[in-house]
């Protein structure tokens, strides 16, 4: 009987260490997922802005006679490729941001307020105030 009364907080305090372990594991991990996240959505965000700045600008100047039109659309080509080559870009943003949000919700489902999930949501808000670089 005292064997017994002995390793059931032994068999619990395992389970709940485990679980801890898990789930601290699992934060960290989405941590990662959203500093990444956020990086990319920085990166294009920037992009974005000196592209609209671009376009913005070349419509400002539209030239009246052919051969300015031509210079214009020699210019406007390599811009045009550049803003299809960032689809992909902007593809795999929302695709990661979309996966991160799906994979916390089943996470978060599980925990509910506990310590580690304020930690969780303190660290993204601190990533999302700060940027990345400030974790």
């Amino acid at each position: 009987m005292l064997y017994h009364l002995h390793s059931l907080p032994q068999t619990r305090y395992e389970r709940v260490s485990g679980e801890s372990d898990d789930r601290m594991q699992q934060f960290n991990t989405s941590v990662d997922e959203l500093a990444k996240f956020d990086s990319e959505f920085a990166s294009f965000e920037s992009w974005l802005r000196a592209a609209e700045r671009t376009l913005d600008s070349y419509l400002m100047d539209v030239a009246r006679d052919r051969d300015g039109l031509q210079k214009q659309v020699s210019k406007l080509q390599p811009f045009n490729e550049d803003v299809v080559s960032h689809s992909a870009d902007l593809r795999f943003i929302n695709m990661s941001g979309k996966r991160f949000l799906e994979e916390t919700k089943v996470r978060i489902v599980g925990f509910g307020e506990t310590l580690h999930f304020k930690m969780f949501v303190d660290r993204c808000d601190n990533i999302r105030q700060n940027g990345v670089g400030n974790l």
